[in-house]
Parts: C-alpha cells; sequence; structure tokens
C-alpha cells in the first residue's frame, strides 16, 4: 500500500504455482498421464477435472534414459504430458483441468479500422507488430539418431520455405536425438520446422478492458489486409483500472501456441 497515493498493489499466483515450485526426479512410467495428474493433483488438495487416458508414460521416453532421471518441475512434468496426449492442462480456480484440446475454437477478435473523420472503429486502441527475420528465413531442421534396436545411424532433414522468397540463406538448426527410429527422427524434423517457422511475427496492443479474454483464447487479427491477419496466442494479459482512464488491458501475443514447445535435448 502507497499511503502518499491511496495506491493499493495486489499480486500473485493461481494454484499452478504448487506444482511449478515442486521438483521431482519421478517420471512415473508404468503410470498413465490422467492417472500422474491425478495423483498430484490430490498431493496438492485440488479438485480434478480429467480425461482418462491409457497409455504408459514410459513408451513417451523412447529409451532416452537421461530425461527418466532428470529433475523437472511438476508442471513441466504434466505439460510435456499434455503435450503427448494433445491435452489442454489449465487450473479454473481449484481445479485442474486436463482434457483434450477442443476442434471447435471461439476466436477472440481484434478487428482494425482506419480513422475516419477522427474517429477510430477498431475495437482496439493501439497495436505494434514485430517480426523476427532471423527465424523467418527459410528453416531446414536436421535431426542426427542413432536407432538402438537396429544399432545404425541416420540422418533426416525437413524444410520449410517462406513466401515470398527474397533469396535469402537458410537458417539451419540440427538435433542430434538417439533411442529414436528414423520414421520417428524425420516425425520430429517436421515438428520442429514447423513450430520454427510458426514463431515470426508478435504484437502488443491496448484496448478496452474485459474478462473474455483468457491466456486460453485464440486472438483472430483482422482488418490489416496482410499476413499480420492471422491467429495468435496471448503470452501475457494486463488488466488496469483508474477513475481517469477507466478499465483497459494490454496485450502481449505471438503466432506460435505457448503450449507446444519444441524440445530439441
Amino acid at each position: 500500500i502507497d499511503w502518499p497515493t491511496q495506491l493499493a498493489t495486489i499480486s500473485g499466483r493461481d494454484f499452478s504455482a504448487k506444482f511449478i515450485d515442486e521438483n521431482t526426479t519421478d517420471k512415473y512410467p508404468a503410470n498413465t498421464s490422467s492417472q500422474i495428474v491425478a495423483l498430484l493433483a490430490d498431493k496438492h488438495g485440488l479438485k480434478k477435472d480429467i480425461t482418462e487416458t491409457t497409455t504408459p508414460v514410459g513408451s513417451y521416453y523412447n529409451e532416452q534414459y537421461s530425461k527418466m532421471i532428470s529433475t523437472t518441475s511438476e508442471w513441466d512434468l504434466m505439460m510435456f504430458l499434455a503435450q503427448k496426449e494433445n491435452f489442454d492442462l489449465y487450473l479454473e480456480n481449484d481445479t485442474i483441468v486436463f482434457k483434450p484440446k477442443s476442434d471447435t475454437k471461439t476466436y477472440y477478435v481484434l478487428e482494425w479500422k482506419p480513422v475516419t473523420k477522427s474517429v477510430s472503429a477498431s475495437n482496439v486502441i493501439r497495436m505494434k507488430f514485430k517480426r523476427n527475420y532471423t527465424i523467418a528465413n527459410d528453416i531446414a531442421v536436421t535431426v542426427h539418431g542413432y536407432d538402438l534396436y537396429s544399432q545404425k545411424k541416420y540422418t533426416q532433414t525437413a524444410r520449410r520455405k517462406h513466401v515470398p522468397s527474397r533469396g535469402q540463406k537458410k537458417q539451419k538448426y540440427i538435433a542430434s536425438v538417439s533411442g529414436i527410429t528414423q520414421e520417428q527422427a524425420a516425425q520430429m524434423a517436421q515438428n520442429v520446422a514447423l513450430q520454427l517457422s510458426l514463431h515470426e511475427k508478435t504484437f502488443t496492443a491496448e484496448l478496452s478492458g474485459d474478462l473474455i479474454l483468457t491466456p486460453r483464447s485464440v486472438i483472430k487479427v483482422t482488418g490489416f489486409s496482410s499476413r499480420w491477419d492471422q491467429l495468435y496466442y496471448p503470452v501475457t494479459i494486463s488488466r488496469k483500472m483508474s477513475f481517469e482512464s477507466g478499465f483497459g488491458m494490454s496485450l502481449d501475443a505471438k503466432n506460435h501456441d505457448p503450449n507446444t514447445q519444441v524440445d530439441l535435448s
């Protein structure tokens, strides 16, 4: 509390902090993903909204024993499992939600319209876009692998070409992974190339405040008649209220889902 300005500041985290602050080396290889999430939810006294899964998670490590004994937070462990199952993972009040991602999307639309006669019809006050031209180069991802069963080394490469072509050199990424098959290496190269190529554009925006926009929203930007018009994912949402400016919020977003980070290790 700042007494001279009569300003009270409140900060905090949701119940995901219970999992973020707790490290573990146990990966529960004999359990399914849903069983692990339920076990950790019970450990921290939280309610559960969990869809049952059937695959033992030991199969997700593909003979990578270093990952089996590494230390990670409980939240990172559950997020890894959510990625493998193509599930959503989030907290809703004191309930942990672990369920398949919805095929139907309800977009939060940000529509930019030109200012006419000093009046703006946009539902956004201000937007600023950025593009990383290093990441936006043509991309070549090479995975060097070693199949423990066939005792063979192999290389798989995937490419993503950007349009329009600027004649630039390819941005190269290389990963060395043991214990996966040649088909898995090819799939990994494709996935990494896709995620890197998507990680092109970000924006910041200021707009009127509401409680509809959440970190799980998918934002659809329209009105620019260019490649900026596409889908984005929130990174941070900040809301503020004052007598002078009313209820407003600021937003950082990128056109790459923060919940599908690529692990090259």
